[in-house]
């Protein structure tokens, strides 16, 4: 259809019903609006009328009464309402009807009007004649034009109602005749129409099914989304892919849960990309369909746009790929194996094209002749001018045998020259690997393998089999000197040779081993048994290429030693295994070593934190002479108000009460020491970020504040960094804070704004923290160097250059990222970036209470009140046993204290089982509490009614929780503790009451 016949078909399809809409509303208009007109006529008639009656009877009463003045006055509006009775109603007119029904009737009534109208005149005015007194009185016209006008009335009025029903009627017909136009319309214009749609939708129907057939057989679907109304339609192959029963409702997140949960975020992307670059996208994913099966789709996203460049519908496909991708897969498995074995056994691979005589090499193939494999030259010459002139005639001579069918491959050893000089003994085999359509190889395909070792090793031998017996000792001498082990174990035999080092590094008499798989592995330390064990059957398998491994063995003595282990197979002519060659050395020392130079990283790292606790030492000693100066001054201010009689329960627990609150404001100052100084950094694990931020700026606040600094905490109400947390050492965390914060306390030296910044933020799976200050910021050369150890931009002796670089190594052991740079504010700061994990219940308690009271070690089962008990208590503080000894009289426990270890010992060597509980101090003179507790364990050989031993410290950089094993410790708490403190441990240890206690 053209451009120029399409108006005419629209009007010649749609413009007859138009048209008759058209005068079907024109028509139903026009009787609407004569309708209107003629009621609105007739009541004004009848209205007429009626006031005609209403003057008739009031014209009646006044004659009756002789009043004829009025009556006059009446009779003249009786008159003027007949002549608009006449008049058709008024100006306007009334329709014909009217006219001719209605006018003749108010014409005969004429007569009687103007009777009435004289009669009432002449009466008011007393002059009437004797003619005219000689007619009807006044009052026998009256009574007679009353029921005449009542007859008009009615018939008035029923002419109007008749008239209204013939309009209804009128009104019906037309409604019935626009209906029929229509239904004629819709069969002369609508029908054919309804009739070509429905045989398009046929055809539309078979074209889907035919679509749904190819859909189903390529596994391809269709797909399309909404995006404004989140409206999405799937085609049978997708609902099929997704093992959905078709036409099931579904929505973009139900469609998002199908995919396995690291390709959802791809996914979006794809979504993304489509809709805000407007571009084609083709991804595969990773699925699981409705029963659970894992499958691979292909998703293919297209915007549609419309006029104006937006987008109103995303259209794509949908593919089952599962089996294209287990096919890729195997082909990287195998490619990979390939790569593997030939890795395995440095087998280089060479390409003879027959057609061209074209060559191809591949890079073992280049590396074994030290040649460059990004310029090698894929030539025939190539490989011919570095073959020994000597072996080059029997090469081709092999060759030419194999292809005249000679031999079932090609097999050569010959020497090749090394890019540096040497000569290098290359076992060359090959085979035809492809034909042309009559049978004629096209191709040869072969390998060359490095034998050089393999050949001086047996010229070694054989020069070996001439040597005597002292050869062979210096060779053993050799091996021994180099604590280097060599065995052989043949697995068909079950059989395993050792030679003598290997005695010597296992630390076995050759006598005490029974040559066997199970004698070794009776030599592996239990915990290391089941993983070498693993790796070595694997190898024996297949299933890893190389044995390479390291475990540790325990000697004859009971020492335990470091080995390290490698072997190679060696399998005969059918493939199976002969025999597996290995070597084994004493890596003992090297472990130590490494071992002691980790050690001394840690205590490096301590020191460094111990020393930043120096640096607090100032501003510790004033945050703790603050609240001691409040407990000293009410302490005062009681014995003022004691010695005046003043002392009231109210005056007690109101100063009480403020004591209580200063002696908590030291313990917590000495509960953060005792966190930031504990050696915890090989103790790992998910922390409250933002608490470990506070506690550390709250250490360094006082100091600051006194040099005019301000530290200020940006972020704290950023609920996703509340919920977050880092895993990692909280303490390196901590340290990696004082550092950082020290070097921006020393770069305001001089500087006018003296504030340092911390910023907390939560960036995706980041938490984010930045230390920022106001500083003259960094040179921007030196940026990259800030963390190069040893490096510093400090005066001599301010800095060793060890800070950040510390900073910056505890960082990459969790994992994180630090950047420096200047900011445009003026100054530097140093953005930290660490991976960041939820933080679950027990992660919060873990958090709250790693530097409290830890769990006791062992439980007792609750028996009631702990009235009866008796318990020692061991101090060199005199207050402190005072204070102990009464809090446990508080609980129902009688105590006795004493000074020293040496006489809490006597006192139970006397009898320990009147005591039902041991609290020892660690720290005092002579024999500390660790000493007092080993001594009694190792002389009281019963376990079942030995006392519960508890031990307490107020030692800032002790952790409790890491105590010597061989100690007999069931629970401990820190200084200062108060009522609530011992109440808990005492409970949990007297939960149960065991037989006995395992030392």
């Amino acid at each position: 259809m053209t451009i120029q016949q399409r108006p005419w078909t629209y009007f010649r399809k749609y413009g007859f019903l138009l048209l008759s809409l058209t005068l079907t509303f024109i028509t139903v208009e026009t009787q609407l609006i004569y309708r209107s007109i003629h009621e609105k006529k007739g009541a004004e008639v009848v209205n007429i009328a009626g006031r005609q009656r209403m003057f008739s009877q009031r014209l009646m009463n006044l004659a009756q009464q002789k009043k004829y003045e009025k009556a006059h006055e009446v009779s003249l509006k009786i008159d003027k309402n007949h002549q608009l009775l006449l008049n058709g109603g008024g100006e306007k007119k009334l329709p014909p009807a009217y006219t001719l029904k209605l006018r003749k009737q108010y014409i005969n009534l004429s007569s009687n009007v103007e009777e009435m109208k004289a009669q009432t005149k002449c009466l008011a005015q007393k002059n009437c004649s004797s003619k005219t007194k000689s007619k009807k009185s006044l009052l026998d016209t009256s009574e007679d034009f009353l029921p005449k006008m009542d007859q008009l009335v009615n018939q008035t009025s029923k002419y109007l109602e008749s008239r209204a029903t013939w309009n209804s009627l009128l009104q019906v017909l037309l409604i019935l005749s626009f209906c029929g136009m229509t239904i004629l319309s819709f069969f002369v214009i609508a029908y054919p129409q309804f009739k070509k749609q429905k045989e398009k939708n046929k055809n539309l129907q078979k074209d889907k099914q035919r679509s749904d057939m190819l859909e189903s057989a390529a596994q391809i679907g269709s797909w399309s989304w909404n995006p404004n109304t989140d409206e999405i339609h799937w085609s049978q192959e997708v609902y099929k892919i997704h093992g959905v029963q078709p036409n099931t409702p579904i929505s973009r997140a139900k469609g998002m849960e199908f995919y396995v949960e690291h390709e959802r975020p791809r996914v979006q992307k794809l979504l993304d990309d489509v809709l805000t670059q407007k571009i084609r996208v083709d991804g595969h994913f990773e699925f699981h369909a409705q029963d659970g099966r894992v499958k691979w789709v292909r998703v293919i996203a297209e915007p549609i746009l419309d006029n104006a460049g937006h987008i109103i519908e995303v259209a794509g496909v949908f593919q089952d790929v599962s089996e294209q991708k287990l096919f890729e897969k195997k082909l990287v498995e195998s490619k990979k194996y390939l790569e593997l074995a030939m890795e395995g056994a440095y087998l280089g691979i060479w390409d003879w094209y027959l057609s061209d005589n074209s060559v191809k090499f591949d890079r073992r193939w280049a590396e074994m002749l030290g040649i460059d494999f990004n310029t090698i030259k894929m030539e025939l010459s190539t490989w011919e001018s570095r073959v020994h002139p000597e072996d080059l005639p029997k090469v081709y001579e092999d060759i030419q045998t194999y292809m005249e069918g000679k031999t079932d491959r090609y097999q050569n050893i010959h020497r090749m020259k090394h890019s540096e000089g040497y000569w290098v003994y290359i076992l060359d085999q090959g085979k035809f690997s492809d034909f042309n359509s009559d049978g004629k190889p096209t191709r040869f395909t072969g390998t060359h393998l490095d034998i050089t070792e393999t050949v001086r090793q047996q010229e070694r031998i054989q020069q070996l089999e001439l040597k005597n017996k002292e050869s062979e000792s210096q060779t053993q001498m050799i091996l021994e000197g180099a604590h280097i082990g060599i065995w052989r174990f043949f697995p068909a035999e079950n059989h395993l040779i050792w030679d003598a080092s290997m005695y010597k590094i296992y630390g076995v008499n050759p006598n005490d081993f029974e040559g066997h798989f199970d004698a070794w592995k009776k030599t592996l330390v239990p915990e290391d048994t089941k993983q070498a064990v693993r790796e070595f059957e694997d190898f024996l398998s297949g299933q890893t290429p190389k044995f390479n491994t390291s475990f540790r063995v325990m000697d004859n003595k009971g020492e335990i030693r470091y080995i390290r282990a490698r072997a190679q197979i060696f399998k005969d002519s059918d493939g199976n295994i002969e025999q597996v060659i290995g070597v084994n050395w004493d890596i003992t020392a090297e472990y130590q070593a490494q071992k002691e130079l980790e050690q001394q990283k840690n205590l490096s790292q301590r020191n460094a934190r111990l020393a930043s606790i120096g640096v607090l030492a100032a501003g510790v000693g004033h945050e703790i002479n603050n609240p001691l100066s409040i407990i000293k001054g009410y302490m005062i201010t009681l014995k003022d108000k004691q010695r005046k009689g003043e002392i009231n329960e109210e005056v007690l627990n109101t100063y009480f009460r403020k004591i209580a609150v200063a002696a908590d404001r030291i313990a917590s100052i000495v509960k953060g020491l005792r966190t930031f100084s504990r050696a915890d950094d090989k103790v790992k694990k998910v922390f409250n970020t933002q608490r470990v931020i506070k506690e550390t700026v709250d250490m360094v606040n006082e100091i600051y504040a006194r040099e005019g600094i301000q530290i200020s905490l940006v972020g704290t109400d950023d609920a996703n960094f509340k919920a977050q947390g880092i895993f990692g050492s909280r303490g390196g965390f901590q340290q990696i804070l004082m550092n950082l914060l020290s070097n921006a306390r020393h770069a305001l030296k001089g500087s006018h704004n003296k504030s340092i910044e911390v910023l907390m933020a939560q960036k995706k799976d980041q938490q984010e923290v930045t230390i920022r200050d106001y500083g003259s910021g960094i040179q921007t050369d030196l940026l990259d160097r800030v963390f190069d150890p040893f490096f510093t931009t400090k005066n001599v002796n301010e800095g060793t250059g060890i800070g950040l670089s510390m900073v910056h190594s505890l960082l990459e052991e969790m994992g994180g990222h630090i950047e420096a740079r200047n900011h445009s504010a003026g100054g530097a700061e140093f953005i930290i970036q660490i991976p960041s994990q939820p933080i679950h219940q027990n992660h919060l308690l873990a958090t709250k209470n790693d530097a409290d009271t830890s769990p006791p070690l062992r439980s007792r089962r609750q028996h009631g009140a702990y009235v009866g008990k008796k318990a020692l208590v061991v101090d060199d503080e005199a207050e402190l046993r005072q204070i102990l000894s009464t809090l446990l009289s508080l609980m129902g426990i009688k105590a006795k204290s004493v000074g020293s270890g040496a006489e809490a010992l006597e006192l139970l060597k006397e009898n320990s089982a009147r005591y039902d509980l041991v609290i020892s101090d660690i720290k005092m003179p002579e024999m500390d509490g660790l000493e007092l507790n080993k001594r009694f364990f190792g002389s009281h050989s019963s376990k079942s009614d030995r006392p519960i031993w508890i031990l307490t410290t107020g030692g800032v950089n002790q952790d409790l929780s890491k105590l010597d094993p061989s100690l007999t410790v069931d629970g401990y708490f820190y200084k200062p503790f108060d009522k609530k403190d011992i109440e808990e441990i005492l409970k949990k240890l007297f939960s149960k009451k065991p037989d006995s206690f395992a030392a």
